[in-house]
């Protein structure tokens, strides 16, 4: 169960519609082939976490040891274990009366007044209401929803822009007023594809866990008589000394 509730999987079943601060989800979930009885009641059969594999148990080149696993590279090319990553912008409008204040949420570049800019931020991806349109490709530093503070002491930058790293497609956007005096609501959530890397974490049901140790190529993998190739190998170290038998019967 530890490792079983860290998993990436389907996590809700409407998570088109939310905007979670962060959410991992896999793109193609699989069903168990053996289940237990719990497994009805905790949904696992319902919004499943992980894919049944094709696993090789044994010592294979060396790359496998300390718990860490090999995959096979055409296996990832073919979408094995490939998952998104949503991350959630959101920003609003509001009037400070301590300092006499005002957020505004507009494209700072095309409208009258006079903003005092960020020099790192591109803000060429908004369109008029100042906000990027669903379906753009956006990097580092560029803005998605832009916004000004209107003060006494001049008009200054308060736009949300990507953070480092956090290059995607924009998913979803959503906007509306939020009370009686008219002020906007935005919220911008953006989508990143992500394939297995070196170091990422893969387990088994039964506590099995270990980190990739090698990505090889098809042709590098041993094979059956059959010719069927492993999409993982695992160490069979791993076996005795913790007595997993319950995967040998998966």
């Amino acid at each position: 169960t530890g490792q079983s509730k860290q998993s990436v999987g389907c996590y809700i079943s409407n998570f088109r519609k939310r905007f979670d601060t962060s959410a991992h989800v896999l793109y193609h979930p699989h069903k168990p082939l053996v289940k237990t009885k719990i497994t009805d009641y905790s949904l696992a059969g319902v919004l499943p976490t992980g894919i049944n594999a094709m696993v090789a148990i044994m010592s294979y080149t060396g790359y496998n040891q300390e718990d860490s696993i090999m995959i096979n590279k055409s296996a990832i090319n073919r979408g094995l274990f490939k998952s998104c990553y949503f991350k959630s912008y959101d920003t609003y409008e509001t009037y400070d009366s301590q300092a006499n204040a005002e957020y505004i949420i507009d494209n700072v570049l095309t409208n009258e007044e006079d903003v005092n800019i960020n020099k790192k931020y591109n803000y060429s991806k908004l369109n008029k209401q100042g906000i990027v349109e669903e379906g753009i490709y956006v990097e580092d530093n560029d803005v998605l929803i832009g916004r000004y503070v209107k003060s006494s002491e001049g008009n200054s930058d308060s736009s949300v822009a990507v953070k480092d790293g956090g290059y995607g497609v924009v998913d979803k956007v959503f906007l509306d007023y939020m009370n009686s005096h008219n002020h906007k609501i935005c919220k911008v959530r953006i989508c990143t594809t992500r394939n297995p890397a070196l170091g990422d974490k893969f387990a088994s049901r039964h506590g099995q866990k270990g980190t990739i140790g090698m990505i090889i190529p098809a042709e590098d993998m041993p094979f059956s008589k059959d010719g069927i190739t492993p999409d993982l190998i695992i160490n069979p170290h791993a076996i005795p000394s913790r007595m997993t038998l319950g995967q040998f019967v998966e």
